[in-house]
């Protein structure tokens, strides 16, 4: 190196550093006039601004946010004009400002928050944080996760890493946090049959053992080694693979189970997960409302607490505290909690829920959240309280008796944080309990934002129990409901809408000859609700008998929405009265059973009003592509206008050539089908034809895909498409990465089986796509407890000068790179000769995410390329799963040139 390189290396990058402008930032308490634990975030030209900002001993620094754990702190910045916002929470006013930053110029900018919403009586607390450190998941260190809890106005924290047990005091005291918030240790079990906190525990105590698959054992485990105010908390108990209430046969309409290994030894679950709510409504992941569980929990009196927690693993990509949980407590100072009263207010659910919104409930003054009343014989008032700062809204209130609506409130719009102060009277006639929920109708602004989705503010409380008789005891509404003769049956669920799925359910279990008429009666009312009519389609189709068949042909000359027309025809071809794999065998040239059950899943999801399932639309006088969304009930209803074209499309990117599985109902006169300028077909009104009608197929090329829906001379007032087979089609918001070598395309012989979880559509490792971190994306393939040994023909003698072999590691999932990766390469195909290898160091400590290709270089004349890699012995000492042969080995492409 020349002597004069040096130097001039370092002028050009003091240069290129001295473009940027330096930040001087104060966040202050307006009530203190001190600084806090607060945010930024910062925005350019509108959208959100990576500044590439590192984290240090005070600041948790990702994306376009920047948490503080003092409310001071410095950055650096490229010159230019911003947006910075400043907040500290839910609980707490937000500023903007506009700065110009010039280049090499140093600024201060300081602002001052105030606390806009009375919290009194309450400390907040998530339930559910995850670190990078001791997950393996996300990208949070432990102090970057204390930080950003803290900024975000959290007031206790519980550490609950997957099979692990953290006291984050020693973290606290070194980050000098302890005056803002309280800790508690806990631990995430994580087993085969879903995952379960528990919380407070004590260090030295023997970790509970994750590998119990009986929920009765577990439960009973947990409690035999932890302290005995253990709180057993499930989370996300409706998710696939890891869902508590799906393996142990919970009921989604009855709220009740007969499986031998469900036990009700738990204390709260998670009615709303992560920051995007999971859990309130059904999802493709997340089938089941576990807001209606939870309903149904407390009409059988099963106090169970509803809790809403972040299970934030990443600094940004969820965010900490939102939503929380407001739980009773004696004292508002952070610093003087006490873990004993906190534990027993979540025991007797004295929480309230708040993903932007708070709402605090009390009966006749003196009664709160979680508590008993006894109304004496006369009127119980409810004194409703909500209250959200000032950026976040708020447009309804509903109050809820047994988990029926039964007052409603409009909320104008306002800055005031008190949204609604007001009392509701009612004479409770018979034991009941009461809660109440409040809506936002917009996202909150960039200050609480997340990329996945926007947050749209939601907040409920836990029950008020009213003991109508005075005897001291709640009879449960499922006991009101079932004590009841049958002729009473319609005059009592009229009254009271909350007993209709215990009755049915009452009548069907004892085969009550009166469900027939009960049956009929109800899916001719027009107050019958969806869910409802899927109730009883189901209990028929269990029923399976002549009588209960015919009720169900007879809903076929109905007008049916989508989810009820794909529901009924799902029971009637498959009755769940007989075995499911027979009338599979029988009927699958009719239909499939798999094209249904994708059906009934899409639909429910639409119908919930979990997702907009948005296309775009051109009409001539719109003179651009707006986007249109499908209803609750799937479909689309245009305003009239006769004679006018209409063009509806949605993109989509799929991995290889593939014919995508729709449902299209219309009643407009003509619809054209076109992807990518080619006319697929032509469909006429076919709203009243057969489901097998009206499921289409569309073929894919192996590229991006627009589909467009031509709509002739409209007079239709309803449309609906939904993709109901997709599992080849990546989200447009997806990066795709093609790449092109020798290899492409070409046939691969498995020598040993890749795992039919992580298939990649059999051909991942030669598909010319390239895989992301998101190891579930199926671009990937996993091999687990096995090594992976393949051999890919090249179809003719090549010289090959290079192999590169994509490998993934992610330890926290249990994806290892291989100990060693051999290649072989052979001209015929029978004798191989070993040309290349490479050994990985086993490691050491848990280690970030990565992708890393493997190069294998040589100039050697080939036909047959053999790719050996090695899986670890077992899984080290540090792990999770240490000891364990259950680590796995993910490859994407293997790359030929």
């Amino acid at each position: 190196m020349s002597k004069y390189f040096l130097p001039f290396f370092l002028i050009l990058s003091f240069q290129i550093f001295a473009q940027n402008a330096t930040i001087n930032f104060k966040i202050l308490n307006q009530s203190t006039q001190q600084p806090m634990p607060a945010k930024i975030v910062i925005l350019k030209n509108g959208e959100s601004f990576h500044h590439n900002v590192e984290s240090s001993t005070t600041l948790a620094c990702r994306d376009n946010t920047i948490y503080s754990a003092t409310g001071e702190g410095r950055f650096q910045i490229p010159a230019g004009k911003y947006e910075i916002w400043f907040g500290k929470g839910m609980e707490y006013s937000i500023e903007t400002q506009q700065h110009s930053f010039e280049e090499s110029k140093t600024y201060e900018i300081q602002t001052t928050l105030r606390k806009e919403i009375n919290t009194d009586g309450f400390v907040c607390g998530d339930m559910h944080l995850h670190t990078f450190t001791f997950s393996g998941h996300g990208d949070a260190t432990v102090e970057e996760r204390l930080i950003s809890c803290a900024a975000e106005g959290l007031e206790w924290a519980v550490s609950t890493d997957h099979n692990y047990v953290l006291d984050y005091a020693p973290y606290m005291k070194t980050l000098n946090l302890q005056k803002y918030m309280s800790t508690s240790i806990g631990n995430e079990v994580s087993t085969s049959i879903g995952h379960f906190n528990t919380y407070p525990l004590d260090p030295k105590k023997e970790k509970a053992n994750y590998k119990i698959k009986d929920g009765k054992a577990l439960f009973n485990h947990i409690r035999e080694k932890t302290p005995k105010d253990v709180i057993i908390q499930v989370n996300h108990p409706r998710w696939v693979d890891s869902d508590y209430f799906n393996t142990k046969g919970l009921d989604p309409h009855f709220g009740s189970s007969k499986h031998p290994e469900w036990s009700w030894n738990f204390d709260a679950i998670e009615v709303l997960n992560e920051t995007t709510q999971l859990g309130w409504v059904p999802a493709p992941d997340n089938k089941f409302s576990v807001k209606n569980d939870w309903i149904n929990f407390q009409n059988r009196n099963k106090r169970i607490t509803a809790l809403g927690n972040s299970d934030n693993h990443s600094v940004t990509e969820m965010i900490a505290g939102v939503p929380r949980n407001y739980i009773a407590s004696s004292t508002d100072d952070p610093s003087k909690i006490d873990e004993s009263e906190i534990i027993q207010s979540i025991k007797n659910q004295k929480v309230s829920v708040s993903s932007g919104i708070f709402v605090n409930m009390t009966a006749n003054k003196d009664f709160g959240i979680g508590e008993q009343i006894d109304a004496k014989g006369k009127a119980v008032d409810f004194h409703l309280n909500v209250q959200a700062a000032s950026w976040i809204s708020c447009d309804r209130v509903e109050f809820l008796r047994n988990g029926q609506v039964i007052q409603t409130y409009d909320i104008p719009k306002t800055k005031n944080s008190v949204r609604l102060d007001t009392i509701f009277s009612t004479l409770v006639e018979h034991d009941s309990w009461f809660m109440a929920i409040a809506y936002g109708d917009s996202p909150t602004p960039p200050i609480l934002q997340i990329k996945k989705k926007p947050i749209i503010p939601k907040g409920f409380t836990n029950p008020i129990w009213v003991d109508a008789d005075s005897n001291g005891k709640i009879e449960s509404i499922y006991d009101f409901s079932i004590k009841s003769a049958p002729d009473a049956a319609f005059s009592i669920m009229s009254k009271y809408p909350e007993t209709i799925p215990y009755i049915i359910q009452h009548l069907f279990e004892t085969k009550n000859e009166f469900v027939g008429f009960l049956s009929e009666n109800m899916l001719s009312k027009p107050e019958t609700t969806t869910e409802q009519k899927l109730m009883i389609y189901r209990e028929l189709s269990k029923k399976g008998d002549s009588g209960a068949t015919a009720v169900l042909k007879s809903q076929q000359k109905k007008y049916l929405t989508p989810l009820e027309e794909v529901s009924l025809e799902w029971f009637l071809n498959f009755p769940l009265s007989n075995s499911r794999l027979d009338n599979f065998k029988e009927k699958q040239k009719e239909i499939l059973d798999e094209q249904l059950s994708f059906l009934e899943r899409e639909f429910l999801y639409v119908h919930s009003g979990a997702v907009k399932r948005d296309l775009l639309l051109w009409k001539e006088e719109l003179k651009e592509w707006k986007p249109v969304y499908l209803s609750k009930a799937g479909t689309i209803n245009f305003d009239q206008s006769k004679g006018q074209q209409m063009i509806l499309k949605r993109s989509f990117f799929s991995i290889k050539e593939n014919e995508l599985t729709a449902y299209l109902r219309t009643n407009a006169p003509s619809v054209t089908i076109k992807n990518n300028g080619k006319t697929i077909s032509h469909i006429t009104d076919n709203s009243k034809a057969s489901i097998e009608e009206k499921i289409i197929k569309i073929p894919l090329e192996k590229r991006w895909n627009e589909i467009q829906f031509i709509i002739e001379n409209n007079e239709a007032v309803e449309f609906s498409f939904l993709p109901i087979s997709n599992e080849l089609i990546l989200n447009e918001a997806k990066e795709i990465k093609e790449v092109k070598h020798l290899a492409v395309g070409k046939p691969i012989k498995y020598l040993t089986e890749y795992s039919p979880k992580y298939h990649g559509f059999g051909e991942a490792l030669t598909d010319g796509l390239r895989g992301s971190n998101a190891y579930s994306s199926q671009l990937w393939q996993g091999w687990n407890a096995e090594n992976m040994e393949v051999i890919i023909d090249l179809g003719e003698k090549r010289v090959v000068k290079d192999v590169k072999v994509g490998l993934l590691s992610n330890q926290g999932a249990w994806i290892f790179l291989p100990r060693q990766v051999d290649i072989y390469i052979s001209k015929n195909g029978r004798k191989f000769k070993k040309v290349k290898s490479k050994e990985f160091a086993i490691p050491t400590h848990l280690e970030p995410s990565k992708i890393l290709d493997v190069d294998f270089s040589f100039k050697k004349k080939a036909k047959f390329i053999k790719v050996v890699a090695h899986k670890l012995p077992k899984l080290p000492d540090w792990h999770v799963g240490a000891g364990s042969d259950g680590s796995w080995i993910f490859v994407d492409e293997i790359l030929v040139y």
